[in-house]
């Protein structure tokens, strides 16, 4: 988890070795969800997005999964092109009513995808 915080960290400062200590943090826990969402979004961030898309889906079908992982997942989805699977994940969170940090960008993605 230390490993998982700090590659979080890392990546919201723009620090390159964000990846690294992401990989290293999903060798040791490849089941957990929160290592999984690290992981797949900073895949996201630099253009890996089936490798990233892979490990949030797999976030995401965790039971009780955040709604930042889904909207995590449709970014990718969205940035890959797939417009339809981005849209419905947005749907599927947004209709929740769950607040979660991510939200407004969230709301904001989907009025992009209509």
């Amino acid at each position: 988890i230390a490993l998982n915080n700090l590659a979080w960290l890392y990546q919201t400062s723009g620090d390159n070795r964000a990846m690294g200590i992401a990989e290293k943090a999903y060798a040791l826990a490849p089941k957990s969800g929160e290592v999984m969402d690290t992981l797949g979004w900073i895949q996201i961030n630099n253009n890996e997005l089936d490798k990233g898309i892979v490990l949030l889906r797999k976030a995401a079908d965790a039971p009780n999964a955040p709604p930042t992982v889904l909207y995590h997942l449709a970014v990718g989805l969205d940035r890959r092109g797939d417009k339809s699977g981005a849209r419905e994940t947005l749907q599927k969170i947004l209709s929740t009513g769950k607040d979660f940090p991510e939200r407004q960008q969230a709301t904001q993605l989907l009025e992009t995808l209509k």
